[in-house]
């Protein structure tokens, strides 16, 4: 008996170390195909925003522009778009919250992986097939991009191309997670036909259910949709994924299998040329070029000089420091993990109590998503159809108001407490001038951006590709970039937009199934009739946020619940700016509340000798701030919706 189980364990292990070279070998050509098509997007999001940038600039000089270079950008940003996916997918860069799933026990970690890998391929192939199909149609009918006359079929190739590859990269991790349960678990093919079965039960379900004759009211099935999707996300799910593939079944039971890919078909190619998404990269792309030009630690040492000598300075400094970032940068966790770098070491040289040195960064990171251009807020733009100038417009002076009152705080405890975190040296006037004078990179690139929007020069997709090209002006004026670290930056920009691209996908997807069973409107319908008071409603709509920002990022966490919630706070009568403003509050709210708070992970990343819970301790009384500004902003409106109604005003008068 023991040499027959030594037998089968070495034949186990040989059929797992074979799989293994499999994966090896594949993944070596796989990996070399993303990174190329990765860098050459990167080069494309340049391009593209070279062109429009030269573009306005002949505008503005010959009042005359270039109708060509719209559609040059859309069929464009479909190539970065679909050559983007199988490379964030190689570097774990798509979104899935992940707490139960690092928790389970191996074998139930290669299980739940190999089931998750085999739906994404399953996603991908509808997608990657419905967009040839769109191809050969495209082709067939000679169809052409409207003012340049281009052919559109090659770009329909593409895009079913990076959708096949991404295909492949998933296999690819099915195989090296079948070669791990070959080599560390008993059985190995019985759980090999488990995984199988248990995949095509979920994929047939509505087949399966036809065929039991199990019927449901629409809502029903809308309600156990979502019931199925939160659970898809739990096991670890990417989310894209889990909300793509509960569309698909979805509408597949609903309606029928050829609905449901006739809604891939429809979707997937026009959003990924959908002009005004290439603010996506562009906002990203300038954030990371940013940062790669150095500016976070001039942010910094001219806040200090200017705030420095109060009560707790380097921490108010830090909180100003995370504003100015925020305005460049868009993302909340990359505010604090930048700023972090920064303001933590030199608070710590300072005897500041780590409690306040952790949590102001993970507090002030949070501006990040608040003051514009904030990718919070475009993608809440893109999600609901309203303006993206009016949403960075509104998140100003809240952005302002959450900075002026963490810093408040800072200095009141401070002051009651010095050893929290003792003044700083103090400065002159000239040397706090001068500090003013260091900061030049970041207020040309706001006021660029933010002027031209205001007055009317460009629109939001323009505004994104004159901040990328400013970025990249100011980091060659100033010496910062070199070829790596430019190429780099935009090498992350290409991850982000493909992160960012799958949730979209997901959302669209989704979209036919929730349209579908009609959720959205009957539970805005239930609501409406309960009689409740409003601003009750809205404090639980609130309070899901906090919890769900505990969980996930902010741009997930939209998606996912806008297309649920937003014919809810609209048919309560709620302002949809002034919501978005509040819910973007709400979101940072939770990335930094215990016991999960995303930010705050991130602190402990660079403060690696703080514990989790000193950090926590910390956050409480910036919290409050939070809490503070929602009340405030949720009793005067008008202070988040005063420049984006003059925004409009200022139009009507230029019409």
């Amino acid at each position: 008996m023991n040499n027959l189980a030594e037998n089968r364990s070495s034949s186990q292990i040989r059929i797992g170390k074979a799989l293994e070279a499999v994966a090896a070998s594949v993944s070596k050509v796989a990996f070399a195909i993303t990174k190329f098509c990765a860098g050459f997007s990167a080069l494309l999001i340049f391009i593209m925003a070279s062109l429009i940038a030269f573009d306005i600039l002949w505008r503005l000089i010959t009042d005359r522009s270039f109708p060509e270079v719209l559609e040059i950008e859309q069929f464009l940003l479909s190539v970065v778009v679909f050559l983007s996916l199988a490379y964030t997918q190689t570097k774990g860069g798509h979104v899935k919250v992940d707490m139960f799933i690092n928790k389970v026990s191996q074998r139930t970690g290669l299980v739940m992986q190999s089931i998750i890998t085999l739906i994404g391929g399953f996603v991908f192939l509808i997608i990657s097939w419905q967009n040839a199909i769109k191809a050969k149609d495209a082709y067939v009918l000679k169809e052409l991009f409207y003012v340049s006359q281009v052919p559109i079929y090659p770009f329909v190739i593409i895009a079913a191309f990076g959708c096949a590859l991404m295909v492949l990269v998933l296999l690819i991790e099915f195989i090296e997670a079948q070669s791990k349960i070959f080599q560390s678990l008993s059985a190995p093919l019985a759980w090999l036909l488990f995984i199988l079965l248990v995949t095509a039960a979920l994929i047939f379900l509505p087949m399966i259910l036809k065929v039991f004759s199990v019927k449901m009211a629409f809502l029903t099935a809308g309600i156990l949709g979502v019931a199925f999707l939160m659970l898809f996300l739990f096991l670890g799910f990417n989310i894209g994924v889990a909300m793509g593939f509960v569309g698909l079944i979805g509408t597949w039971y609903l309606k029928s299998f050829t609905a449901a890919v006739g809604s891939v078909n429809m979707a997937i190619f026009g959003a990924a040329t959908d002009y005004v998404l290439i603010v996506i990269p562009f906002f990203v792309g300038m954030g990371f070029l940013c940062f790669a030009a150095g500016l976070s630690n001039e942010l910094f040492s001219s806040a200090l000089a200017i705030f420095g000598r109060a009560k707790g300075g380097l921490a108010i400094s830090t909180i100003f420091g995370c504003a100015g970032f925020a305005s460049i940068c868009g993302d909340s966790m990359a505010t604090a993990a930048t700023m972090g770098s920064v303001a933590i070491p030199e608070m710590k040289k300072k005897k500041y109590q780590d409690s306040l040195a952790t949590a102001c960064v993970a507090a002030g990171g949070t501006l990040g998503i608040l003051i514009p251009p904030s990718m919070g807020f475009i993608v809440y733009a893109i999600v609901t159809e309203q303006s993206i100038g009016k949403l960075f417009f509104a998140g100003i002076i809240p952005g302002i108001l959450m900075a002026s009152v963490f810093c408040l705080i800072i200095w009141i405890r401070c002051k009651r407490n010095p050893s929290l975190g003792p003044a700083g040296p103090q400065t002159t006037l000239v040397e706090k001038f001068l500090a003013v004078i260091q900061m030049w990179p970041i207020l040309i690139l706001f006021f660029v951006v933010m002027g031209g929007l205001w007055f009317g020069f460009f629109t939001a997709p323009e505004a994104g590709a004159v901040g990328l090209v400013g970025a990249v002006v100011i980091g060659l004026i100033l010496k910062r970039y070199s070829f790596r670290s430019f190429f780099d930056a935009l090498i992350q920009s290409v991850q982000i937009t493909g992160m960012i691209f799958v949730i979209f996908f997901g959302v669209l997807i989704l979209g036919s199934f929730i349209t579908a069973s009609e959720f959205p409107l009957k539970m805005a319908g239930i609501i409406q009739g309960l009689g409740i008071n409003r601003y009750i409603v809205l404090t639980i709509i609130l309070l899901i946020y906090v919890v769900l920002g505990c969980l996930m990022n902010i741009i997930p966490m939209i998606m996912l619940t806008l297309p649920m919630i937003y014919p809810t706070v609209i048919a309560l009568g709620f302002d949809p700016i002034w919501f978005g403003v509040i819910m973007v509050i709400m979101m940072e709210m939770g990335q930094i509340t215990p016991p999960v708070g995303i930010n705050v992970f991130v602190i402990a990343g660079v403060a690696k000798d703080t514990p989790m819970y000193t950090i926590f301790r910390g956050i409480w009384p910036f919290i409050i701030c939070q809490l503070i500004v929602i009340i405030i902003l949720t009793l005067w409106p008008e202070i988040a919706l005063y420049l984006p109604n003059s925004l409009q005003t200022l139009a009507a008068i230029s019409d």
